[in-house]
């Protein structure tokens, strides 16, 4: 192979020829936002680390995790039985496509400055993905769309490791699933002897799939829609994705990322373990997770509108069934399994000083958990899976008008934690927000776990909200500022 230009585009292939299969997906695919979730993983590296060795043992690692899950190589077709959803169709020529790209040689225009700088930018998620992300993502998720791309951005002293994976297959808790099984397969000191192909279970998509209730969901989660209306429908092919410009299309003037809410600003927070244990005793929560959840719905509220205007606010919270129903799904099941459930408080009840806010707030959050079983579940995908074509169930919350959020966590997520071998184990993950599967909302997602316990916390908010908590004593008693995580050419 010839590095010499400073940019390589190959398939990779599983070990094993693929078998032509269509694969069938369960009702729970069916109903996840039609986007990527698109997450650059940062490396640092040694001057005597050779990038084209580095790469070529990310291959050699990709290829086994293709040959234990060969559906990664296929392509979005519509199921023949039922054309308005979707599956999973693979073929003998089954690829993936993983982009070698050396910034420090390439003559383009655009590209990413040294590890150092980025690590000075707190590792960006705004701006990456044109810059460093594999071309896919600049297309909306349509018929014929790949199910994995990845782009390994060599710069000097570091990589950044850019993976796309569809979501009508995974959802990030089997993301997190793939890329231990990259490292594994990766570390050639101590790889797994054997790969052997893991089944598209159609037990667990039946489980997944069929109705054993007739009762219809909570209504402040799901109502009966048009399917337009929902996240049931798919883009035409090849369309380009809303406001995706690349950069060497736009000035760089700092201004705010097309994709983003009109007004919205993304910031990434520090929480250190010792103020983490402080904010759960003050909230009185039943976890960290409630106690941060709590403090942010607190605050944003605060900050952002008038109380009387929306009686009641909402939190949307994804939880992992893979537990929670029975038999549990096991980790290594390729699909989706989280459902979102619907966390009500009076609004009233959000806004005032965090010592007697927190414990109300807390309360209603770990209620709403607790009371989310399979039962729930199965009433949701009874009710979407007997629908027609022209209707869905669809989310009737609209959050970015309300005092309403998105609370999402991912610090159980081990990326730090898995050794590449000669790569090592990475510094930070982040999530391209150029490329969220879910727009016009308020978000709060807590990142992976530090080394020393530390928590980030990245938020989407109104630039009002921004500001305030930039000047919130009580809630700077808790969490520093991390930055933008824009990047910066």
């Amino acid at each position: 192979m010839d590095f010499t230009s400073g940019q390589l585009n190959e398939q990779v292939k599983p070990l094993n020829p693929v078998t032509p299969k269509l694969y069938t997906l369960s009702t729970v695919d069916q109903y996840v936002p039609k986007a990527w979730i698109t997450r650059m993983v940062y490396f640092p590296l040694d001057h005597n680390k050779v990038p084209a060795e580095i790469y070529d043992q990310l291959k050699t690692g990709l290829s086994h995790v293709l040959t234990m899950y060969p559906q990664m190589t296929g392509q979005v077709r519509r199921q023949p039985d039922k054309p308005h959803w979707v599956a999973i169709q693979t073929s003998a020529e089954g690829s993936v496509q993983f982009t070698f790209r050396d910034h420090t040689t390439s003559t383009d225009e655009v590209k990413l400055p040294s590890y150092a700088r980025l690590k000075e930018l707190n590792f960006p998620m705004q701006g990456m993905v044109a810059t460093a992300c594999h071309p896919v993502t600049q297309y909306e998720v349509s018929e014929g769309s790949c199910m994995f791309a990845a782009q390994a951005n060599f710069v000097e002293g570091g990589l950044v490791l850019a993976s796309t994976v569809n979501h009508i297959c995974v959802d990030g808790a089997w993301w997190n699933e793939l890329f231990k099984l990259w490292a594994s397969y990766t570390d050639l000191t101590s790889a797994p002897h054997t790969t052997e192909v893991i089944e598209h279970s159609m037990k667990i998509v039946s489980q997944l799939s069929v109705p054993t209730s007739e009762t219809p969901p909570d209504p402040q989660t799901w109502t009966i829609g048009d399917a337009t209306a929902s996240n049931f429908l798919m883009a035409p092919p090849s369309t380009p994705a809303s406001g995706l410009v690349h950069p060497r299309d736009q000035p760089n003037s700092g201004s705010p990322d097309p994709v983003l809410p009109l007004g919205s600003q993304v910031r990434t927070w520090t929480i250190s373990p010792q103020k983490q244990a402080a904010l759960k005793s003050t909230a009185k929560a039943y976890s960290t997770m409630d106690s941060i959840y709590s403090l942010f719905w607190n605050r944003a509220a605060t900050h952002s509108y008038v109380p009387t205007t929306h009686p009641t606010a909402l939190a949307r919270i994804p939880i992992d069934m893979r537990t929670r129903v029975s038999p549990c799904v096991p980790n290594s099941y390729m699909g989706n399994t989280v459902s979102l459930m619907t966390a009500p408080i009076p609004s009233l009840s959000l806004v005032g000083p965090i010592a007697e806010k927190l414990p109300l707030i807390t309360s209603a959050i770990r209620t709403t958990i607790r009371a989310y079983t399979e039962e729930e579940f199965m009433r949701f995908i009874g009710t979407a899976n007997t629908l027609p074509p022209s209707q869905a169930l669809i989310n009737p919350t609209n959050i970015m008008l309300t005092p309403s959020i998105l609370l999402n966590d991912h610090s159980k997520l081990g990326i730090m934690t898995y050794d590449f071998g000669t790569l090592g184990k990475a510094e930070r993950m982040r999530d391209a927000v150029d490329d969220l599967p879910i727009r016009n909302v308020n978000i709060v997602l807590v990142l992976p776990r530090l080394e020393d316990g530390t928590l980030e916390v990245m938020t989407v908010l109104d630039h009002e909200v921004v500001a305030g908590l930039e000047k919130d004593p009580e809630f700077l008693e808790f969490f520093g500022c991390g930055g933008d995580g824009k990047l910066v050419m």
